[in-house]
């Protein structure tokens, strides 16, 4: 028996998502996109989608009432990237439920960044594939991978790793979602839990304050994510941005293998 899916799809998980049904288009019946077309992908998933005949592609209008009609024909919806919060009557419209894949060691990074308050907190990161409840980020694990973070890191370079783990796990367990044979655990207590007006305080640095150096060059790093805003700092009625790259030193200083023609002369 062929289970029937849909996929609410936004940037690289989205499109990820889209290709494991590559020798399943038949199962999947509708795809959602958000109209803001956040992370610029849309148009890579539409292209994806040319050739899937049986597959709508619909557009989020924020009409909960509608959505959750369609859904109520759906044996599982897979939430890919999807950063709106799916509530009842909604979240019991499809016969199996949702899958959720969060870029985040759950139940540490719950709620927003995961990959910036892993940094700042020095809490476990990884890539979560999750079945959804009411609770919000606190339903069961269907699958988790950790993700080393190392001084190097950034919240740049912990968010790609997250992303391509997301991908990972989802191409690792397709064949029991689609025959919807994959086992669930509950989560552990404890964690964290962040929201994303959050971050905008934790991003200033305060001139006068005492840090520790681990604690002010965690903030730089994990607010290290052009084009995005970094950290910062205020003074005499101005703003200033700070980034930051810390690289492991793999062998001593010579002087002798200085390039200088690489050095500009001004």
């Amino acid at each position: 028996m062929e289970h029937s899916f849909a996929v609410f799809a936004c940037g690289d998980v989205g499109l990820s998502t889209i290709r494991i049904f590559r020798d399943r288009k038949s199962q999947l019946k509708f795809v959602l996109l958000d109209k803001s077309n956040l992370w610029d992908r849309n148009e890579l998933i539409l292209s994806e989608l040319e050739d899937f005949s049986d597959t709508e592609i619909c557009y989020y209008n924020g009409d909960d009432d509608e959505l959750t009609q369609k859904c109520r024909g759906i044996d599982l919806v897979i939430l890919a990237y999807w950063g709106m919060v799916i509530k009842e009557p909604l979240l019991s419209a499809p016969k199996y439920g949702f899958l959720n894949q969060h870029p985040s060691m759950l139940p540490y990074g719950a709620g927003k960044h995961a990959h910036v308050w892993s940094i700042i907190e020095e809490s476990p990161f990884g890539a979560t594939l999750m079945k959804i409840n009411a609770d919000l980020d606190k339903g069961d694990i269907v699958s988790q991978v950790p993700i080393e973070v190392s001084w190097e890191d950034t919240g740049k370079s912990l968010y790609y790793k997250g992303i391509k783990t997301q991908c990972k796990i989802l191409e690792d367990k397709k064949e029991d979602i689609f025959s919807l044979s994959f086992e669930t655990t509950p989560q552990k207590k404890g964690g964290s839990f962040h929201y994303g007006r959050e971050l905008e305080a934790k991003s200033k640095i305060y001139l006068d304050e005492k840090y520790t150096a681990r604690e002010l060059l965690n903030i730089l790093r994990a607010k290290t994510f052009e084009p995005f805003p970094g950290a910062y700092f205020e003074d005499g009625g101005k703003k200033y941005e700070v980034r930051v790259s810390i690289k492991e030193v793999k062998e001593e200083f010579k002087k002798e293998n200085i390039d200088y023609s690489k050095i500009k002369i001004l």
